[in-house]
């Protein structure tokens, strides 16, 4: 598994197709699980007061993530950023 490609494809999923309509994110929330594990990121503001998922809030940690220095080698083991051997 890659999960910096899967970070990239998580954020190209939130880009506004026109008219205030989101692209299909499909797989999204999966994704959403994956990432959190692996990285340690605190996902909850994914999500407003009603549960309701906030697709500009879920861009805005990606990319603070995106530009941060902690990157993830492909085909190894993450929880919370930290390496399991």
């Amino acid at each position: 598994m890659d999960m910096n490609q899967q970070i990239r494809l998580m954020r190209k999923a939130l880009v506004l197709k026109g008219n205030d309509e989101w692209i299909d994110w499909g797989n999204f929330l999966i994704w959403r699980r994956k990432f959190e594990v692996y990285s340690g990121v605190d996902c909850s503001s994914f999500y407003g007061k009603k549960g309701v998922f906030q697709p500009r809030a879920a861009a805005a940690v990606l990319d603070r993530h995106l530009v941060s220095p902690m990157h993830f080698e492909a085909g190894k083991r993450y929880f919370f950023g930290s390496l399991v051997a």
